[in-house]
């Protein structure tokens, strides 16, 4: 979905994100968002998708939220040293 808005932020630096596109991000109240700044822009992604260690996209199969990368390392730091 790609669709441009232009918004005004409110006296107390806050912006409303219409509901159509909260609806269709899956963002509903309570939602935990990252909030990131890549060049000159804000970007907010939901954190459902995300990564809980680095922020990357979690592996969609992962029980634990978790990116392929994370699960790799945690995996290899359990394995016994010789």
């Amino acid at each position: 979905m790609k669709t441009n808005i232009i918004k005004r932020f409110d006296k107390l630096g806050r912006i409303v994100i219409p509901k159509k596109m909260r609806d269709g991000m899956r963002m509903g109240p309570e939602t935990d968002i990252l909030i990131s700044v890549s060049g000159n822009k804000i970007v907010l992604e939901c954190a459902h998708n995300l990564c809980l260690l680095c922020g990357e996209a979690a592996d969609k199969d992962s029980p634990w939220q978790l990116c392929e990368a994370c699960v790799s390392e945690i995996s290899q730091s359990k394995q016994p040293k010789e």
